[in-house]
């Protein structure tokens, strides 16, 4: 049975708590994962797989800074079994971005790139930035964050959210 993930908001008391679902093919659903803040907050971009069947996102905010993060969820072990879900690296604002919400690209090596709608050496509310954030040489090391390119703030018309 083909499986396809989609995202659906559904309001909460005091925010939008935003939920993973699974829908197969007969149209049934069930929810894989809710975000929470800590984990990130409000996806923002489509989801992208690697050849494991791991899939990649982001969120426009939350995280460990409130700034947004780059999220992995990997597949369960068996059918019907639970999807889990890893931060990859929570934004900063200034000077690495913030809002992160274009898709993002994933290379032979397992990089991920993307963009940030604000934040760089513009300050959080600043001008947006172009990432990298590479898998760790070691199994269980943690991923890594490069900025590839900060957008001056000149160029404030022309923002970083969309794709690269």
């Amino acid at each position: 049975m083909k499986r396809k993930i989609s995202r659906f908001a559904i309001p909460s008391a005091l925010m939008f708590a935003v939920l993973m679902f699974e829908v197969t093919a007969d149209a049934q659903h069930e929810q894989v994962f809710p975000f929470s803040g800590n984990n990130g907050l409000f996806p923002a971009s489509e989801l992208i797989a690697d050849s494991s069947g791991n899939l990649y996102g982001t969120t426009l905010g939350g995280g460990s800074f409130g700034f947004g993060v780059v999220f992995e969820f990997t597949p369960p072990q068996v059918p019907g079994g639970q999807w889990s879900e890893s931060t990859l690296y929570s934004f900063k604002g200034a000077p690495d971005g913030s809002g992160p919400n274009a898709n993002l690209i994933l290379d032979g090596a397992g990089n991920l790139y993307g963009t940030t709608q604000s934040g760089g050496t513009c300050g959080n509310l600043g001008c947006g930035t172009i990432f990298q954030v590479s898998p760790p040489s070691q199994p269980g090391g943690l991923w890594t964050e490069s900025l590839i390119h900060d957008f001056p703030e000149t160029l404030v018309t022309v923002k970083a959210q969309w794709p690269v």
